[in-house]
């Protein structure tokens, strides 16, 4: 029922080659100032080009097949998800990140995912164990310069009064395929913030499952897509309150031009123990074009009695009233086009606490103009 909007046979028929990620290859990367720097080439760590860590960092490779798959059972995955059977199957691809008691830096971390693999088939499993009472804040981006398929399952452990940040930039070439996995438990006073913004492939899906599993757990879960010609993309989101006390906060955007396609697939469920909860979730989107097409479908899933829970959808054009506005005073309709869709986007950007990853990724949307190529 998740995939039912997003069909994928006819794209796996595609003979992808398998990327076994073996060794790293040299290449010449740009650091951005303000972040603490980490490449990686074809989904491979290049030390040489990084910047030092002042946390552990292990490939999986170096694991042996039982603690990978008890880091596995530490966190959800879907059984049945083609994605997560994927990345099972292929658990020697990716890297352990731990961070330890007290782990708290001022400096976020910045991972440059890049692909150049020609029709390369990318599969990766990341691990990040959070200790309690830490905070890291991590962002990272996708991007490549040939038609790849990328499928990236991530898991976090986030342990008691601990936050830990994940905002995630896809920018792949429009012939790529791209599954992005994201899962978290949250233990007690623990915080998960996920933000994802989507500008790049041809078609691509982001999976989110979030456990809050103890009380006064919170999760905060934001994204962007930002799609014209003929990109499709699929958000699908699963936020489960196990305890008391627990608050989740949702926001999902999209701005769909030409014949693109937005999906969102929003999930919430309450258990019946779980007394005293706050959950909201939203999803907007904005039609530029009579071809673009929206599917939303927000769920509440609600077993307890006393909570507090909201959700909904729209979908629409921009406001004639609003370009009336702006073209009343002397400002040509294009220019007033670009500037409310992008205070559309930047309601999800504000979301993100951080200044850099925030002021990051609005330099980089500026820099593509994503508000001039959507309008």
């Amino acid at each position: 029922e998740v995939w039912k909007y997003t069909n994928m046979a006819k794209d796996l028929d595609y003979e992808f080659k398998l990327s076994h990620h073996q060794e790293a290859e040299s290449k010449v990367f740009h650091k951005v100032e303000g972040f603490i720097n980490l490449f990686f080439h074809n989904g491979v760590f290049n030390k040489d080009s990084s910047d030092e860590v002042n946390f552990k960092m292990l490939p999986l490779s170096e694991l042996s097949n039982e603690n990978c798959l008890q880091l596995i059972k530490k966190v959800y995955t879907g059984s049945d998800d083609i994605s997560e059977t994927m990345n099972k199957a292929l658990l020697k691809n990716g890297y352990l990140y731990q961070f330890s008691k007290d782990y708290h830096s001022t400096t976020p971390i910045l991972l440059h995912r890049y692909y150049d693999n020609e029709d390369g088939l990318n599969s990766e499993t990341h691990f990040y164990e959070v200790a309690s009472h830490t905070h890291v804040q991590v962002l990272e981006t996708l991007t490549n310069k040939s038609k790849n398929f990328i499928n990236l399952t991530q898991h976090f452990n986030v342990n008691k009064n601990s936050t830990i940040e994940l905002h995630t930039l896809q920018d792949l070439s429009s012939n790529s395929l791209a599954l992005c996995q994201v899962n978290a438990e949250v233990a007690r006073d623990g915080h998960f913030y996920h933000s994802g913004i989507t500008l790049g492939a041809e078609k691509s899906r982001t999976q989110i499952y979030i456990d809050l599993k103890e009380e006064n757990s919170f999760a905060d879960a934001h994204g962007l897509y930002a799609l014209h010609k003929d990109q499709h993309h699929d958000t699908s989101s699963y936020i489960h309150h196990r305890s008391a006390h627990t608050e989740s906060s949702q926001l999902y955007k999209g701005i769909l031009a030409d014949s693109s396609r937005g999906v969102f697939t929003g999930k919430v469920r309450i258990d019946k123990n779980a007394q005293q909860v706050n959950a909201g979730q939203l999803n907007k989107n904005l039609l530029l074009s009579t071809k673009a097409q929206a599917n939303s479908r927000p769920q509440l899933e609600i077993y307890a009695d006393d909570v507090k829970c909201a959700h909904g959808s729209t979908t629409g054009q921009l406001s004639q009233d609003e370009l009336f506005y702006f073209l009343a005073r002397g400002i040509k309709e294009e220019k007033a086009r670009q500037i409310l869709a992008k205070a559309f986007a930047n309601d999800v950007l504000f979301k993100i606490k951080d200044q850099k990853i925030r002021s990051y990724l609005m330099n980089y949307l500026t820099n593509k103009q994503i508000e001039a190529n959507h309008v």
